[in-house]
């Protein structure tokens, strides 16, 4: 996952972040977290992206890639 400000430059650190590394105990780091469907380390329905929104602003963007395509992306509202 990579977060980028409204201008479009990437805010550090998330640039390039996997999802496993986007938990609860690293919250304090990324101040976003993965809440994943069962034990499986993929993207499934129903998993969700918690993302905080002071340090992560209403016009914000987000990039969601895997190794062959944009899984998703768009703008904090």
């Amino acid at each position: 996952m990579t977060m980028r400000n409204s201008n479009g430059s990437i805010v550090n650190p998330m640039r390039q972040v996997m999802l496993t590394n986007l938990t609860e105990e690293n919250w304090a780091i990324y101040h976003v977290m993965y809440l994943k469907v069962g034990d499986e380390d993929y993207v499934r329905q129903g998993a969700r992206i918690v993302i905080d929104a002071t340090r992560y602003p209403s016009g914000y963007r987000y990039e969601l890639v895997n190794q062959y395509t944009i899984i998703g992306s768009g703008v904090l509202i």
